[in-house]
This record gives structure tokens, sequence and C-alpha cells, in this order.
């Protein structure tokens, strides 16, 4: 996943199966999570490319928003990537 339409479409597939359905929705593009896999010499650099989403869902699949807030979505989150924070909608927005 990089930027632009691939982001938006990774985040439907991903909030789809965490039990959301998106209304509406802002990307944006954060800089790189960079890190090491592997131990000693073996070990190699890794970037994952970031993007902040923001914006209203319905929550359709509770039991599966559930599992995706405890072990999150995507494949950086030993380095703090495809976190899930919810709150309510409040009236009027």
């Amino acid at each position: 996943m990089t930027d632009g339409r691939h982001a938006d479409d990774w985040w439907h597939r991903r909030a789809g199966l965490a039990g959301l359905r998106i209304h509406a929705h802002l990307a944006h593009p954060l800089d790189a999570a960079v890190g090491r896999c592997g131990k000693g010499g073996g070990a190699r650099k890794v970037r994952h490319h970031r993007v902040r989403f923001e914006g209203t869902a319905e929550i359709v699949d509770p039991d599966a928003l559930r599992a995706a807030m405890i072990s999150g979505i995507g494949k950086g989150r030993a380095y703090g990537c495809g976190l899930l924070t919810i709150a309510p909608l409040r009236p009027g927005e």
C-alpha cells in the first residue's frame, strides 16, 4: 500500500473485515515507519508506508470490530501501525 486510491481501497477492505461500514473518510499520508527485522548481521531494513484514516463508520459486526481492536489490522502492527481508535458520533456530526 502506498497512497491515493491504493490506500483508500486497502482501508475499505480492512474496515469491512473489521466489522465497519465506512460512510466517509479522509486519508492523511505519514512518514514511513522504519525498523529492522531479524538479528545480528542478518537483520534487514523494513519499511512500512503509513496512512492515518479519519472519518465516520457504522459498526455492523461488533465481534469483528472487537477482534480488530485487540489485534490491530495490517502488517505493521509491531511498528505501531494498524491500530484502531473509535469514538461515538456526537449528535449533529
